[in-house]
């Protein structure tokens, strides 16, 4: 788990890496989901730039969930976070979605490391972090 949480923190020196691996494996399992991106409408240059953006964000979030997991304000945090979502349109199975993306790229950059035990401990903590996000927040189940 401690390998994880390594590799996810030092996203900076992988960033174009993990966002070629993120969002192909996001492509590949929710196409969908890409109408919810603003940015899919703007020039390569700035379409590229934000999605650096976007990955980065989500990589710091999952970085500052693993290492601070017991601290107080995250619960708050990710409550909130789950509140700018519902703004985005984003409905409760692409939670599922998305954890799959993440998980396939976790997989991609840890390799072997990235074996079953530490795939259940992950899949854990993500769930958990969803409950978190959509917990008492008014979510659709479908568009």
């Amino acid at each position: 788990m401690q390998r994880m949480i390594n590799v996810i923190k030092t996203y900076d020196a992988k960033l174009d890496k993990v966002c070629e691996l993120f969002y192909n494996h996001l492509l590949e399992v929710a196409p969908d989901t890409f109408m919810l991106y603003p940015f899919m409408k703007d020039t390569e240059e700035q379409y590229r730039a934000n999605v650096r953006k976007h990955t980065a964000g989500l990589f710091k979030m999952l970085a500052k969930t693993l290492t601070e997991w017991d601290h107080v304000k995250s619960p708050r945090a990710l409550h909130s976070l789950g509140e700018r979502h519902i703004k985005y349109n984003v409905i409760l199975p692409q939670f599922e979605l998305m954890g799959l993306a993440i998980t396939m790229a976790l997989a991609d950059l840890l390799g072997m490391v990235f074996n079953s035990d530490m795939e259940k401990t992950w899949k854990k903590v993500y769930i958990y972090v969803v409950h978190l996000m959509t917990d008492s927040n008014d979510f659709k189940k479908e568009i």
